[in-house]
């Protein structure tokens, strides 16, 4: 959520510092993103473990590790909700067409 702040702020005093801060924790995150090939095969190119493609009958595509180590420990540190990353996307993505 510390993203949607940083463009809240961004539109509301036009500090292109705040859009930049932005831009940093979106970009942080993706690489951490569980892609749809990657729920598929049940592995990540940043993990060591494997993890179920599906949990409660849907696909974890989407998901966001939340702790990026290596992934040998016993929680996968998996952000069940994905509200907050998708939430920036759409909102940077307005901002950023327009830089």
């Amino acid at each position: 959520m510390w993203g949607l702040a940083e463009i809240y702020s961004f539109r509301a005093y036009g500090d292109r510092l705040f859009f930049l801060d932005a831009v940093s924790i979106w970009e942080q995150y993706t690489p951490w993103m569980i892609t749809t090939q990657d729920a598929a095969s049940g592995s990540h190119p940043l993990r060591n473990v494997t993890f179920p493609s599906q949990c409660n009958g849907s696909s974890v595509a989407g998901g966001v590790f939340v702790s990026h180590d290596d992934g040998s420990k016993a929680s996968l540190g998996v952000i069940a909700s994905t509200q907050g990353y998708v939430i920036i996307l759409m909102h940077w993505f307005p901002s950023h067409r327009s830089m």
